[in-house]
């Protein structure tokens, strides 16, 4: 009986060591499934919480990706990021920007479409018809120079349908936000009836003639003698800010004396023509 029971006894401990094994191997393979397919798991989730964020705020990411530069509004958490959209434009700011102000600019901006719209028409030239265009308001110009690539002192910047502004209260402060945002918009719109090839100095000094910024601009000194060709060049990269305004005050002039001689008409036709 005692060897019965030692052989018994064997034959337990033989059973529950084969048990252990078993289950062992069980957790191993669950395990090393499970380690397998998380980051797969944590990849789909974080596509769907992507997606989901563009769907909250009303963005089109390859919208606000313009080409050969770097990526757009990064300075604020989606999560944060509001849209507020008038007739033709939808503008996106933060949580930090007060209701009021980003209504005013849609207003403005309706306001200059309007104006536009009947000088166009008057020069029976058709105002390209546009989707939805977005404005970009950003927090702070550090904000601004990463997104544009623009040095800080430019107010704004307009590109493939999109108008990017420096921070409101700055463009206040500074007393150009209603003439800076005309003036984006006119450029919105040679640009778009020119097909991207009017030259700089006629769609910036056309787009100051627009905008009503002539008695400010001619407050600047004259610059000398310059020939359209080395305006162009000089204006694709103006040195400072104070060299930035005298190429504006001279591309001003320029197309101002092609008004008088000729009336603003004749500007809407070159351009359409480009």
């Amino acid at each position: 009986m005692t060897r019965t029971f030692a052989s018994y006894k064997r034959i337990d401990v033989f059973g529950s060591t084969l048990w252990s094994v078993v289950l062992l191997c069980l957790l191993s393979v669950a395990l090393g499934s499970w380690l397998i397919l998380r980051p797969r798991n944590l990849a789909l989730v974080t596509r769907q919480r992507q997606v989901s964020a563009r769907q909250e705020v009303g963005t089109d990411s390859l919208r606000i990706t313009p080409p050969q530069q770097r990526v757009l509004t990064h300075q604020f958490p989606r999560s944060s990021a509001r849209t507020l959209s008038s007739e033709k434009f939808r503008a996106r700011y933060s949580a930090r920007v007060e209701r009021r102000e980003v209504e005013l600019v849609l207003r403005t901006l309706e306001d200059a479409r309007a104006d536009v719209e009947q000088r166009t028409e008057s020069a029976a030239i058709q105002t390209p018809v546009t989707s939805t265009l977005d404005v970009i308001i950003h927090d702070t110009t550090g904000d601004f120079v990463a997104s544009t690539g623009q040095p800080w002192w430019a107010a704004a910047v307009t590109h493939d349908n999109l108008i990017e502004l420096q921070p409101l209260e700055i463009l206040r402060s500074r007393g150009v936000l209603n003439q800076t945002l005309r003036h984006e918009y006119a450029h919105n719109v040679i640009e778009l009836l020119s097909h991207g090839r009017a030259p700089h100095w006629l769609a910036e000094g056309f787009a100051a003639h627009i905008a009503g910024q002539g008695a400010m601009l001619l407050k600047e000194k004259s610059i000398e003698t310059i020939s359209d060709e080395e305006l162009e060049r000089r204006l694709s990269h103006p040195a400072s800010a104070e060299e930035m305004r005298l190429l504006y005050a001279a591309a001003y002039r320029a197309v101002s004396a092609l008004i008088r001689t000729d009336g603003e008409a004749s500007v809407w036709i070159r351009l359409s023509q480009s």
